[in-house]
């Protein structure tokens, strides 16, 4: 059954910016930037936050900082959806921290798996935003032509 209140994002188009956040895990910067230059082929500008590779220990920066790229992306509106660099752990750790008023006032296409699941239930539950489980920017290394053609045609 369809919610009628669910909010729908607006299709991200070749040409269009997709915004890179790490909210869990950190990533290997070889593999990330394999990744990143997949979405690229398709046609998609990135916008990668200086601060996206801090570390800290088994976290991608502090619970502050993760959260902190997270709702910045989704105030900014030159941001035209949001993927994940990696998930891992550490997404459950800044689910308090977000600002779900900002998120639901710009809603935009997110997309993540593994630990990210916990954004996107969040996301989906507490703003009515359609997400999307899918890729992260590491995994499109080693992803098949299926996954990548599906990604863009989602």
């Amino acid at each position: 059954m369809k919610n009628e209140n669910m909010l729908v994002p607006a299709r991200i188009q070749p040409g269009d910016t997709i915004g890179v956040v790490a909210p869990a895990g950190p990533f290997d910067r070889e593999t990330f930037s394999r990744g990143a230059r997949i979405l690229e082929a398709m046609g998609f500008k990135l916008f990668i936050p200086q601060e996206l590779f801090e570390k800290k220990g088994y976290l991608a920066g502090s619970d502050e900082h993760r959260v902190r790229i997270v709702n910045r992306l989704f105030a900014d509106d030159s941001i035209d959806g949001i993927i994940c660099a990696r998930g891992g752990y550490g997404s459950m750790r800044i689910l308090s921290f977000l600002d779900l008023e900002v998120i639901k006032s710009n809603p935009k296409v997110f997309i993540g798996f593994s630990d990210i699941t916990t954004l996107l239930s969040i996301l989906s539950t507490r703003c009515n935003l359609v997400t999307f489980h899918g890729p992260v920017v590491t995994s499109l290394v080693d992803a098949s032509e299926e996954t990548k053609r599906s990604l863009f045609d989602c």
